[in-house]
């Protein structure tokens, strides 16, 4: 070592260490000799290093545990090797997704199953510099990666939830009743909106716990005060900064407000009653009230129990098991003030429920009910979004408006946004609806399936993880059902997918065109002389429909489906081009002596610029030409 080192501490050489590069401290520094292989070694480094180097880990690492322990109990030096090692891997699956297509979904998946551990290698990956050889593919899958990711989160979410989730009963509440879980299961739907490293369901909770720590900041001797001034005083706070309810009922189904992530970032905080109420209730679990959401027909309330020690207005008068009426209800959505029982039995009367029928309906639900309510509210707001669309002028503000999804983050659109909501409820309703009980459960498998293959292939992997045992269960119990007379079951498809992804590609030269001529390459960008479409060409052919990605067009048996295109006959043996656009309709078809070349790149649009790196490696702005990245189809291109 050098002389000029030996003149300082172990603890201040350690401390300038924790500046350095970790891979240095790996390669060089430890090396040099004993001592300094003693300092490279402290744990403590090695704590600092993996805290420093990382922002996201899998659960199963147990980190937030181990931070806890002293650091000689923890072997970190290896923790953060392994996790380099899994970068590295990324890194290397990676290449491989961005320069073939065969089995490409195969190395998706694989980089998915890392979870969390690859999450901060593919947020790199997603702002790297324009002038990356392959900048926007690299852009492009780390985005659809990510995302599948953080879907993943979410089906976990629903897949830990019990099969059969039971209404808890009062004693429950007392003791505590599933703290935590009721939020989770509802940040799950957030997770299939988020982009890169927005609030995931950790953010959720940790915003949770901030809340409830500037609460208890603002009203001391909180505890000392009975459950029912408790939650009286909880839900006037909320209340008081729209943490929950609604600024305006015109925009009551908006999709955000189905979300309890949105409505805690927002600024307005709008949200649905079962959502305020789930807001409400994670709260008031953080804050020692017992707490459920009661799921009244319509909207949604907050029920508040006695506990085993005291009653809502102080000691019990009554045993735990006679507790009728030391229950009480709010309405966080809508009142600062309780709501009566006889007013909720008033309304179930006029509804029809009346006797033993209306008891359910005033009882704690179960989380299971929670989750399938909040799925059927953006059910709703996808018919909302439709029928606003539908609309000669769109009058009236989007219900989309605020979930603006774009997979590669680019600027999102509507029917996108709609074709995730309805994905998103797809997945929830087929992890919580019992596949053995339901004999109708094979149907939300076949959404799935089917939207899996329409616009989320990087989800197949997923498929067979979580919708492979239950298909398993729901076919025991319902062996004649059949899912159609293709696919006899999830595994079956499955496989099919799997050798699809190892097909090769098939090859398309310009020299067996012997009879015409194309005029453009895969990358020009063009403009639709009559509809004044800007696009890129990812495809070309000739006489017939295109299909390099016809099941993407839409293209049956040589027709067009839902995508823009021109008319005329198809067997005239001329060029068409396939070309993605920024629209509701990102792919058009148009005849060869319809579209014009543009050359001016300040014509092409971001957003398109953000989307075209499923086809094309970067812009080349001095020619205004895409770099293409699909050369194993169109090799002379």
């Amino acid at each position: 070592m050098s002389n000029s080192l030996n003149v300082f501490p172990d603890e201040i050489i350690q401390h300038i260490l924790e500046y350095l590069p970790p891979e240095n401290t790996l390669r060089c520094f430890q090396l040099v000799s004993r001592r300094s292989c003693r300092i490279a070694n402290e744990p403590t480094l090695w704590k600092h290093y993996c805290r420093t180097s990382f922002k996201y880990w899998r659960p199963d690492h147990g980190i937030p545990q181990k931070i806890q322990v002293k650091e000689a109990n923890v072997d970190w030096k290896s923790i953060f090797i392994e996790r380099k090692r899994t970068n590295h891997s990324v890194a290397k699956i990676l290449d491989g997704i961005l320069s073939t297509k065969v089995r490409r979904n195969q190395r998706i998946g694989y980089i998915c199953q890392q979870g969390y551990d690859a999450k901060d290698f593919l947020l790199q990956q997603c702002r790297v510099d324009d002038d990356a050889e392959d900048a926007l593919a690299r852009r492009y899958f780390s985005n659809i990666i990510l995302d599948s990711i953080h879907r993943s989160v979410a089906l976990s979410e629903w897949g830990r939830a019990p099969i059969y989730d039971e209404r808890p009963s009062v004693h429950e509440l007392a003791m505590g009743y599933r703290k935590k879980r009721l939020e989770r299961l509802l940040g799950a739907f957030d997770m299939f909106f988020i982009r890169q490293d927005e609030r995931d369901i950790d953010g959720i909770s940790h915003e949770l716990d901030m809340l409830a720590k500037i609460f208890i900041r603002f009203h001391p001797g909180f505890d000392e005060k009975p459950i029912r001034q408790k939650a009286l005083l909880l839900n006037s706070w909320l209340r008081m900064y729209d943490f929950t309810g609604m600024t305006s009922i015109s925009q009551y189904r908006h999709l955000s407000n189905c979300l309890i992530g949105h409505a805690l970032s927002e600024q307005q905080h709008n949200s649905l009653p079962v959502i305020s109420t789930a807001i409400f209730v994670s709260l008031a679990h953080r804050l020692g009230i017992p707490a459920a959401p009661c799921a009244f027909p319509s909207h949604v309330h907050a029920l508040v129990s006695r506990t085993t020690l005291d009653g809502l207005d102080g000691p019990p008068t009554t045993p735990l098991d006679r507790d009728t009426d030391m229950m009480m209800y709010l309405d966080p959505f809508g009142s600062n003030q309780e709501v009566s029982k006889e007013d909720l039995r008033e309304k179930l009367i006029t509804m029809g429920w009346d006797g033993s029928s209306a008891i359910p309906y005033l009882r704690p639900t179960s989380d299971h009910e929670v989750v399938l309510r909040v799925a059927q509210n953006i059910r709703a707001s996808c018919s909302a979004a439709l029928d606003w669309s539908s609309r000669p002028t769109s009058t009236g503000e989007n219900p989309f408006s605020k979930l603006e999804y774009g997979r590669n983050v680019a600027p999102r659109n509507t029917a996108t946004i709609r074709d995730m909501a309805m994905y998103t409820t797809l997945w929830s309703a087929a992890l919580m609806v019992p596949a053995d009980v339901r004999e109708d459960w094979a149907d939300l498998l076949l959404g799935v399936l089917n939207m899996v293959m329409s616009d989320w292939e990087e989800d197949v992997w997923m498929v067979e993880k979580y919708l492979g045992p239950l298909f398993d269960r729901h076919r025991r119990c319902f062996s004649r059902h059949r899912l159609d007379s293709e696919f006899r079951d999830v595994w079956a498809w499955c496989d099919h997918v799997q050798q699809a992804d190892k097909n090769p590609v098939v090859v398309t030269r310009r020299d067996d065109l012997t009879w015409t001529r194309v005029r453009y390459r895969i990358g020009d960008v063009v403009r639709h002389k009559r509809f004044g479409f800007v696009g890129i060409i990812f495809d070309w052919s000739y006489g017939s429909a295109p299909e390099g990605d016809g099941r993407f067009l839409g293209w049956e048996a040589g027709n067009v489906g839902n995508v823009g295109f021109d008319s005329g006959p198809y067997s005239d043996m001329v060029p068409y081009y396939s070309c993605l656009r920024d629209s509701d309709t990102p792919k058009f078809v148009a005849r060869e002596q319809n579209v014009e070349p543009v050359v001016d790149p300040k014509l092409v649009p971001l957003a398109l610029v953000r989307m075209a790196g499923k086809y094309f490696k970067r812009f080349d702005r001095d020619n205004c030409v895409f770099i293409s990245n699909i050369r194993e189809r169109y090799p002379d291109d």
